[in-house]
């Protein structure tokens, strides 16, 4: 991370993903305490990471281990984000609104109580359609209530931005989906692609050749001016 700062034109906002799965060898409990007392520590004391996003789902990290993993981020200075309800509908959203994190993302499962609760404490939405499209899935978030639950206008005034649309594959992968292929599938969900899913157009022609083709990790990326 610190040498690609030094070595191009971005804005690099690294996220932590140690929890994201489950090493076979250990159990959900004995791998939390890893993440804690190991991970977590080091990737502060190093700088390694801005943000600690946790993947909470059912076969992965519960409710309560997700909120020790955050917690111990947060106390450590991390800024939050979660991977939620995106197979189930766990009470994820609800999570993040308690935790204060900074976004909730994928939010397929969400229901009406879980979006009340993402407004009530100001978390962005991240909408992944290219994740649902790529993962042969019919449900996608429910964007249109939460433009009119006023999430998206939240959004803008915050982020300077409406509901994000971002691609993503459950197991932390990226699938090379073309941002105006992201709104087509928020299109397909009959949400209205000027009002909701705005993908930030960018020109990659000024990066070198071989970095145009290269699939970003949880990076968030902006031309500098």
């Amino acid at each position: 991370m610190r040498q690609l700062k030094k070595e191009v034109r971005l804005e690099i906002v690294p996220t932590f993903l140690g929890a994201h799965a489950v090493p076979r060898e250990l159990s959900p409990d004995e791998y939390l305490d890893v993440v804690v007392t190991e991970m977590l520590p080091r990737v502060t004391a190093e700088k390694l990471a801005e943000f600690c996003d946790v993947f909470c789902e059912r076969g992965y990290f519960n409710i309560d281990q997700s909120r020790k993993i955050l917690s111990a981020a947060k106390k450590l200075g991390l800024s939050l984000r979660g991977h939620v309800d995106q197979l189930t509908n766990s009470g994820g959203a609800k999570l993040m609104a308690e935790m204060g994190a900074t976004t909730a993302d994928h939010l397929e499962q969400t229901d009406e109580q879980g979006i009340a609760a993402l407004k009530k404490a100001n978390v962005q939405p991240v909408l992944l359609p290219g994740s649902v499209y790529a993962l042969g899935s019919s449900r996608y978030p429910r964007a249109r209530e939460m433009i009119e639950a006023g999430l998206a206008d939240r959004a803008c005034d915050r982020f300077q931005s409406r509901i994000v649309a971002n691609s993503e594959h459950a197991d932390g992968s990226v699938p090379r989906v073309h941002a105006n292929e992201n709104v087509a599938c928020g299109s397909d969900h009959r949400v209205n692609r000027k009002r909701s899913i705005q993908p930030q157009p960018r020109r990659l022609d000024w990066l070198p050749r071989t970095w145009q083709t290269c699939e970003f990790r949880d990076l968030r990326l902006r031309r500098l001016s």
